[in-house]
């Protein structure tokens, strides 16, 4: 967690739409190839069950109205708290939103899985006297991890 940047701290950026810590949020993701998924909940809405539990954020309102995000899980149709920052609050007017962290490239997983094999097959051949077939590695790990995607923030909070 000490490695995780307090995005609420962050100020707003001007001339742009979107909060500081929106932005701030999704330029780190960017550096770990990944981004943040928001779904508003409108109102009394029940939530479809899931045949599995994903953690995600839950968001809402203490009792007091100030917004508050949670770490939790879906079980079925029920929201479930996992960790809480704030362990005084807790989400007393519901679950407003939820939010997902994903790959920004829906195909990660498949380079991913061949960038391993690939690793792998050359670790089983890699010596001492070949200290080159390191960049080669490393370059496989760039590619499976789409360093080469585009930005999606810059950091001056455009698009």
């Amino acid at each position: 967690m000490d490695k995780v940047p307090d995005f609420a701290l962050v100020k707003d950026v001007p001339d742009t739409e979107y909060p500081g810590f929106w932005i701030s949020l999704q330029s780190w993701l960017q550096t770990k190839g990944l981004f943040f998924l928001e779904m508003q909940l409108p109102p009394n809405m029940p939530f479809m069950p899931l045949p599995y539990s994903p953690l995600c954020i839950l968001f809402g309102e203490t009792a007091n109205g100030i917004k508050h995000a949670i770490v939790g899980k879906i079980e079925g149709s029920e929201f479930i708290a996992v960790f809480n920052p704030w362990p005084e609050a807790e989400l007393a007017s519901g679950v407003g939103a939820i939010g997902f962290i994903i790959p920004r490239d829906p195909a990660y997983y498949v380079r991913m899985g061949r960038a391993l094999a690939k690793v792998e097959r050359i670790s089983r051949t890699l010596s001492e006297d070949q200290p080159g077939r390191a960049s080669e590695i490393h370059a496989i790990a760039q590619e499976a991890l789409g360093e080469n995607q585009p930005a999606m923030f810059s950091p001056n909070g455009t698009r």
